[in-house]
């Protein structure tokens, strides 16, 4: 992101969080969790596939994301939350 602006990027992780009271890779994880949870509600994918079509780099890292943004696997959020 801060090549696009060219910036240096520990100045634009600053400018953004004094903006925006949070931080940039913050920003675009939750971001990232609400397009999951869009997929989860809606596809029947399986959660390895929502994981790359949210950008996150592997399964794993959108596993230990998830339950730290939602307090639930995104399986178990699925269960609960599809087609509500």
């Amino acid at each position: 992101v801060a090549d696009e602006f060219s910036m240096n990027a520990s100045v634009l992780s600053n400018q953004f969080k004094n903006a925006w009271n949070i931080g940039l890779s913050d920003y675009i994880n939750n971001k990232r969790i609400e397009k999951a949870k869009k997929l989860l509600a809606t596809t029947n994918k399986k959660v390895n596939e929502i994981a790359v079509l949210s950008g996150f780099s592997s399964d794993r890292t959108f596993q230990r994301m998830f339950q730290k943004a939602e307090n639930l696997s995104a399986s178990k959020w699925r269960e609960l939350y599809k087609n509500v």
